[in-house]
């Protein structure tokens, strides 16, 4: 087998059947593991009842993507991993083109097909438009806020940091520091000698963070710009309003970017970052500004780095249960 996608899903039911719909569309015979995080909606009744051939794991608790995403390959069988969100649907001949490029390409750990959106949204752009799905690497400075606090609290110019090199164009692909996680190509084998992605993290930063470690082992992440995928986006959670969607998910953007500081830069690293957080939250009050925003970063920056998982994900499994 070549090719084992694994699909991890949280309630997303009708997104979760035309994904997988889609990859059995296509002329790629690959093994399909779906890992359900304890989805209330029917989602695991319907795996059973339409793709009976798929592997399919129930989990107890939504124990996070990272954590699912290493279940699901470590019982793949294929030489390469596809990691897919269920909010894609794989056009054509897609896996194909992925597989035939990283046959093409071994100095190439991990890659990505180019997205495009499957309906407008306000957070995600017009139906059918590119989504931008490679990045530069986040500048500490950048994840630490230094800039803002200098210029509005201490009334210091800050140097910018250098612009980064232009992303390089190759072979029908473009090189980048890492890619977005909604879907991922990637050698098997790397991805065991790695350890998976870090399951420190519940959501968010934890594509960049295995992008990282694959950069430090030697290889490169690239886009496919000839294999495409359609990536509707937020799908655990598109009935809800802009500033809920961010109310819900902000902090555990801020405990994610807590740990990848620290695997990053160690200790003093997080600690930095963290004050730089204390001080945003702080001079928001006293502004009265976003006060809500505000009481959130003051709250997670003064959190216990070694903060409990099981407690973590239990929050983020109730905030979207029960929003």
């Amino acid at each position: 087998m070549d090719v084992t996608a694994v699909v991890v899903s949280f309630n997303t039911c009708s997104h979760l059947e035309r994904c997988l719909a889609s990859i059995y569309a296509t002329q790629c015979q690959c093994e399909l593991i779906v890992i359900d995080n304890a989805s209330t909606d029917g989602s695991s009744a319907m795996v059973r009842a339409n793709f009976p051939a798929a592997m399919l794991v129930e989990n107890q608790c939504n124990i996070g993507y990272a954590a699912a995403a290493n279940q699901g390959a470590r019982l793949a069988s294929g030489r390469y991993l596809l990691l897919l969100n269920p909010d894609t649907v794989v056009e054509d001949d897609a896996i194909e083109r992925l597989a035939a490029f990283m046959d093409a390409h071994p100095e190439i750990g991990i890659c990505a097909p180019q997205n495009r959106n499957g309906e407008d949204h306000e957070l995600f752009g017009e139906q059918g438009a590119v989504q931008n799905n490679y990045f530069h690497f986040p500048s500490f400075q950048g994840l630490a806020g230094l800039g803002t606090v200098a210029r509005r609290h201490l009334g210091l110019s800050v140097v910018a940091p250098p612009e980064p090199p232009p992303f390089v164009e190759r072979d029908g692909s473009i090189l980048a520091d890492w890619l977005r996680g909604c879907t991922l190509f990637v050698r098997s084998g790397l991805y065991r000698r790695l350890g998976g992605m870090d399951e420190g993290f519940f959501l968010y930063l934890e594509d960049t963070d295995l992008c990282r470690r694959v950069r430090q082992a030697g290889f490169h992440c690239a886009v496919v710009t000839d294999a495409t995928i359609v990536h509707y986006g937020g799908a655990s959670y598109r009935e809800e309003s802009v500033p809920r969607i961010k109310t819900m998910l902000a902090p555990h953007f801020l405990r994610s970017k807590y740990h990848y500081v620290r695997q990053e830069r160690g200790r003093i690293g997080e600690c930095s970052v963290r004050l730089t957080d204390l001080i945003l939250g702080l001079s928001g009050l006293l502004r009265r500004k976003e006060s809500a925003t505000s009481r959130m970063r003051i709250a997670e920056s003064l959190r216990p780095g070694s903060r409990s998982t099981v407690r973590h994900r239990m929050a983020l499994a109730r905030s979207i249960a029960h929003s």
